[in-house]
Protein backbone atom coordinates (compact mmCIF):
# COMPACT_ATOMS: atom_id res chain seq x y z
CA UNK A 1 0.00 0.00 0.00
CA UNK A 2 2.94 1.93 1.04
CA UNK A 3 4.24 2.36 -2.74
CA UNK A 4 0.92 2.49 -4.31
CA UNK A 5 0.69 6.26 -1.77
CA UNK A 6 4.02 7.38 -3.70
CA UNK A 7 2.77 6.44 -6.96
CA UNK A 8 -0.23 8.49 -6.06
CA UNK A 9 1.01 11.18 -4.49
CA UNK A 10 3.53 11.20 -7.77
CA UNK A 11 0.76 11.57 -10.10
CA UNK A 12 -0.93 13.87 -8.40
CA UNK A 13 2.35 16.54 -8.17
CA UNK A 14 2.68 15.88 -11.63
CA UNK A 15 -0.97 16.45 -12.62
CA UNK A 16 -1.03 19.66 -10.34
CA UNK A 17 2.43 21.06 -12.19
CA UNK A 18 0.56 20.65 -15.29
CA UNK A 19 -2.61 22.68 -14.61
CA UNK A 20 0.15 25.41 -12.76
CA UNK A 21 1.62 25.40 -16.30
CA UNK A 22 -1.16 25.16 -17.90
CA UNK A 23 -2.84 28.46 -15.49
CA UNK A 24 0.98 30.28 -16.35
CA UNK A 25 0.66 29.55 -20.12
CA UNK A 26 -3.03 31.06 -20.79
CA UNK A 27 -2.36 33.84 -18.32
CA UNK A 28 0.53 35.02 -20.66
CA UNK A 29 -1.23 34.06 -23.35
CA UNK A 30 -3.89 36.32 -22.19
CA UNK A 31 -1.50 39.20 -21.27
CA UNK A 32 -0.29 39.43 -24.86
CA UNK A 33 -3.78 39.34 -26.54
CA UNK A 34 -4.64 42.75 -24.07
CA UNK A 35 -1.53 44.02 -25.13
CA UNK A 36 -2.18 43.95 -28.24
CA UNK A 37 -5.58 44.67 -28.25
CA UNK A 38 -4.65 48.07 -25.97
CA UNK A 39 -1.94 48.75 -28.57
CA UNK A 40 -4.29 48.61 -31.43
CA UNK A 41 -6.66 51.38 -29.50
CA UNK A 42 -3.98 53.57 -28.61
CA UNK A 43 -2.93 53.89 -31.94
CA UNK A 44 -6.15 54.09 -33.17
CA UNK A 45 -6.72 57.06 -30.67
CA UNK A 46 -3.04 58.46 -31.71
CA UNK A 47 -4.27 58.41 -35.54
CA UNK A 48 -7.93 59.94 -34.47
CA UNK A 49 -6.08 62.40 -32.18
CA UNK A 50 -3.51 63.55 -35.67
CA UNK A 51 -5.91 63.54 -38.09
CA UNK A 52 -8.25 65.90 -35.47
CA UNK A 53 -5.47 68.30 -35.17
CA UNK A 54 -4.48 68.65 -38.64
CA UNK A 55 -8.40 69.00 -39.80
CA UNK A 56 -7.50 72.71 -36.86
CA UNK A 57 -4.77 73.34 -38.48
CA UNK A 58 -5.84 73.41 -41.75
CA UNK A 59 -9.13 75.21 -40.71
CA UNK A 60 -6.66 77.88 -38.49
CA UNK A 61 -4.74 78.51 -41.58
CA UNK A 62 -7.33 78.91 -43.98
CA UNK A 63 -9.29 81.37 -41.61
CA UNK A 64 -5.52 83.50 -41.22
CA UNK A 65 -5.44 83.62 -45.21
CA UNK A 66 -8.56 84.41 -45.45
CA UNK A 67 -8.10 87.41 -42.80
CA UNK A 68 -4.82 88.45 -44.11
CA UNK A 69 -6.61 88.79 -47.73
CA UNK A 70 -8.66 90.99 -46.56
CA UNK A 71 -6.65 93.01 -44.53
CA UNK A 72 -4.36 93.39 -47.70
CA UNK A 73 -7.64 95.04 -49.58
CA UNK A 74 -8.65 97.09 -46.41
CA UNK A 75 -7.84 100.43 -45.97
CA UNK A 76 -5.94 101.37 -43.32
CA UNK A 77 -8.03 103.26 -41.40
CA UNK A 78 -10.50 100.01 -40.91
CA UNK A 79 -7.64 98.53 -39.34
CA UNK A 80 -9.04 99.09 -35.68
CA UNK A 81 -8.10 97.32 -32.31
CA UNK A 82 -11.78 96.68 -32.42
CA UNK A 83 -11.34 94.49 -35.28
CA UNK A 84 -8.24 93.17 -34.39
CA UNK A 85 -10.35 91.73 -31.04
CA UNK A 86 -13.43 90.00 -32.83
CA UNK A 87 -10.50 88.49 -35.81
CA UNK A 88 -8.51 87.89 -32.40
CA UNK A 89 -11.49 85.80 -30.53
CA UNK A 90 -13.03 84.17 -33.28
CA UNK A 91 -9.50 82.40 -34.44
CA UNK A 92 -8.86 81.91 -30.41
CA UNK A 93 -6.40 83.95 -30.05
CA UNK A 94 -4.97 85.99 -26.96
CA UNK A 95 -3.53 88.71 -28.87
CA UNK A 96 -2.91 89.44 -32.32
CA UNK A 97 -1.03 92.13 -34.53
CA UNK A 98 -0.41 93.03 -37.99
CA UNK A 99 1.90 94.85 -39.81
CA UNK A 100 2.98 96.22 -42.96
CA UNK A 101 6.64 97.30 -43.04
CA UNK A 102 6.39 98.86 -46.74
CA UNK A 103 3.28 100.88 -45.98
CA UNK A 104 4.46 101.37 -42.51
CA UNK A 105 0.70 100.19 -41.04
CA UNK A 106 0.35 98.58 -37.63
CA UNK A 107 -2.07 96.97 -35.68
CA UNK A 108 -2.07 95.07 -32.32
CA UNK A 109 -4.71 93.68 -29.52
CA UNK A 110 -4.07 91.96 -26.65
CA UNK A 111 -1.65 91.53 -23.52
CA UNK A 112 1.33 90.96 -25.92
CA UNK A 113 -0.01 92.74 -29.13
CA UNK A 114 3.11 95.21 -28.69
CA UNK A 115 5.30 92.92 -28.19
CA UNK A 116 4.49 90.84 -31.31
CA UNK A 117 4.28 93.42 -33.24
CA UNK A 118 7.99 94.22 -32.34
CA UNK A 119 9.00 90.81 -33.05
CA UNK A 120 6.74 90.60 -36.40
CA UNK A 121 9.10 94.07 -37.03
CA UNK A 122 12.54 92.21 -36.30
CA UNK A 123 11.56 89.10 -38.73
CA UNK A 124 9.74 90.47 -40.88
CA UNK A 125 12.26 89.08 -43.71
CA UNK A 126 12.58 85.97 -42.24
CA UNK A 127 8.18 85.09 -42.19
CA UNK A 128 7.23 86.49 -45.75
CA UNK A 129 10.30 84.22 -46.78
CA UNK A 130 8.03 81.09 -44.86
CA UNK A 131 4.54 79.61 -45.36
CA UNK A 132 4.59 80.36 -41.36
CA UNK A 133 7.04 80.60 -38.58
CA UNK A 134 6.36 78.77 -35.34
CA UNK A 135 8.53 80.84 -32.51
CA UNK A 136 7.53 79.27 -28.91
CA UNK A 137 3.80 79.91 -28.78
CA UNK A 138 3.27 81.82 -31.49
CA UNK A 139 2.51 81.76 -35.01
CA UNK A 140 3.44 84.10 -37.66
CA UNK A 141 2.09 83.94 -41.07
CA UNK A 142 2.49 86.42 -44.45
CA UNK A 143 -0.53 87.26 -46.46
CA UNK A 144 -1.49 84.71 -49.25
Amino acid sequence: MYMNDKKYFKVIAISMLAIMLGFSLNSISFLRKINAAAEESLAKSNQYLVSHIVVEIAGCNKRLEDFADSLSRMPEFLLTEDLLKQKGKMMGFESIAVIAPGAGMQAAYGPHGEELAQDLHEDAQRILENDCVLSGDRLFSPPP
